[in-house]
């Protein structure tokens, strides 16, 4: 069965089962500061077809996982993903 692609701007916590298809913009690791563990989560900004963006984390626990499949420039399709309000003073962008 395949799903219906969204587009960021379609993402809301009603909806279940997303996918979606994103260029990532760009992408960092994140030191932990208070351990001084590194990586502690790669960070990500995706752009969708239609030029709307988000943010994005990967934990550290499936940073192995995903790591080899993600750079910058790269068209990836992603699906059952949690999310979470971009909240906070600062933002990476500005989707809620």
């Amino acid at each position: 069965m395949t799903s219906k692609i969204d587009l960021i701007s379609d993402i809301s916590p009603s909806k279940e089962n997303r996918t979606i298809i994103v260029r990532v913009v760009r992408l960092w690791f994140v030191r932990d500061i208070k351990k001084d563990q590194f990586p502690f989560s790669l960070e990500m900004v995706l752009m969708d077809n239609k030029g709307d963006r988000i943010n994005a984390s990967v934990r550290r626990t499936l940073i192995y996982k995903y790591e080899k499949e993600l750079s910058e420039d790269r068209v990836i399709s992603i699906g059952n993903f949690g999310f979470a309000s971009n909240v906070g003073s600062y933002k990476t962008a500005r989707h809620p």
